[in-house]
């Protein structure tokens, strides 16, 4: 078994999920995430480094070039490009965001943003 096999195979155990549970997350079929756990198939650039994010490790932990599993990873950042919107869509859009940070379910807890809403 690869390097990369075997560390995809063990991050998903650490984390007690399912290869059913990681293809979705990686938005795969269950048998590409099988066949990267056996080293019949290596995951593209792409899924590599989407495997890093969702399992907080370098992508050179993965690829097995280093032991440091414990690289803290900053979060991927959301863009989005609002100049695709109309004058009215932005304005709802805003609207929106500006609802969802009222709502404390939504509300990400480890950042303050120092609005005093």
């Amino acid at each position: 078994m690869s390097n990369i096999a075997s560390r995809i195979r063990s991050l998903r155990k650490s984390k007690k999920l399912s290869q059913e549970t990681l293809a979705r997350a990686m938005d795969v079929q269950r048998t590409t995430v099988t066949n990267w756990e056996r080293g019949i198939r290596v995951p593209d650039v792409a899924h590599a480094s989407k495997l890093s994010r969702y399992f907080g490790v370098p992508i050179d932990y993965l690829y097995g070039r280093t032991q440091g599993r414990n690289t803290v990873l900053a979060p991927p950042t959301f863009t989005m490009d609002i100049n695709l919107l109309n004058a009215k869509g932005q304005d709802e859009l805003m609207q929106y965001y500006k609802y969802l940070l009222t709502q404390d379910r939504y509300r990400n807890e480890e950042i303050q943003t120092g609005n005093s809403e």
